[in-house]
C-alpha cells in the first residue's frame, strides 16, 4: 500500500555520503586524500555533501506526508467502516466485556 522505492531511495541517498570526523582543515589543505579513511574527492563521483542533507531531510518529509495521507485515506474509506466495527467488538470481546443481545 506505501510506496517503499521513497524509501529505499532515501536510504541509497543517505548510504552514499561520506563522512569523516577525524579529518582536519590543515590535513585536507595539504593533501587530496584523507589520511584517516582515505576519501579522496578527485577519485569519486560524488556529489558534494553541502546541502544534500536538508534536501534528504526535506524528501523524508514530503515521503511522511505523504505516506500519512495515504493511510488517513485508507482507513476514511466508507467501505472500512463494518470491518473497523468488528476489529472494535473483538478487542472488546478479547478484553472480557459482555455485549447484550
Amino acid at each position: 500500500m506505501l510506496p517503499t522505492s521513497q524509501l529505499m531511495d532515501l536510504t541509497g541517498q543517505l548510504v552514499t555520503l561520506k563522512t569523516c570526523y577525524e579529518l582536519t582543515e590543515p590535513e585536507m589543505q595539504k593533501q587530496p586524500d584523507c589520511p584517516h579513511c582515505h576519501f579522496n574527492l578527485a577519485e569519486n563521483d560524488s556529489k558534494p555533501v553541502h546541502g544534500r542533507l536538508g534536501q534528504i531531510k526535506d524528501k523524508t518529509d514530503e515521503v511522511l506526508n505523504g505516506w500519512t495521507n495515504t493511510l488517513k485515506s485508507a482507513l476514511e474509506d466508507p467501505m472500512l467502516e463494518e470491518q473497523k466495527a468488528l476489529c472494535v467488538f473483538q478487542t472488546c470481546e478479547a478484553a472480557g466485556a459482555v455485549f447484550p443481545v
